[in-house]
């Protein structure tokens, strides 16, 4: 058993290999769900139902870890219509239009296909995330 006080995910155990091609080349599904009571959107690569642990960042950014493999398999986004949704020029256009955030209140099963991107998103560390990726994904939804 684990010692109360031992700290057991630490930033040098994550492992980013799902993460770190999640929004290159190849198509894939990727799962994302908005909560409009707790202004949060939650984004994972794995099935909604995957159990995961939350590994914050800063008070409104979290990576989603895999608990067992410590494989970042998405993120939470808090304060994301104030915060967040501003910077997301194409999303942020249609968010009301669209009624998105009742579209989004339940997991919806998102489709990344590189070549319906405008311009395909740049790799980066999993640390830091560009808000064009999940934009324009999320606005071709």
């Amino acid at each position: 058993m684990a010692n109360i006080n031992e700290t057991l995910m630490t930033p040098d155990k994550l492992k980013s290999n799902m993460m770190d091609g999640a929004f290159g080349k190849a198509p894939h599904k990727f799962y994302a769900v908005y909560d409009d009571l707790m202004d949060e959107f939650i984004f994972k690569l794995t099935q909604p139902d995957t159990l995961v642990a939350e590994f914050p960042i800063s008070d409104s950014f979290a990576l989603l870890v895999e608990p067992t493999t410590f494989e970042v398999v998405g993120f939470q986004l808090g304060d994301f219509t104030k915060e967040y949704l501003p910077k997301m020029e194409h999303l942020n256009k249609i968010w009301d239009k669209h009624n998105l955030p009742e579209v989004f209140s339940t997991y919806k099963e998102v489709k990344y296909n590189p070549k319906d991107m405008p311009t395909p998103p740049k790799q980066e560390s999993f640390f830091f995330f560009r808000t064009e990726k999940i934009d324009r994904v999320l606005a071709t939804a």
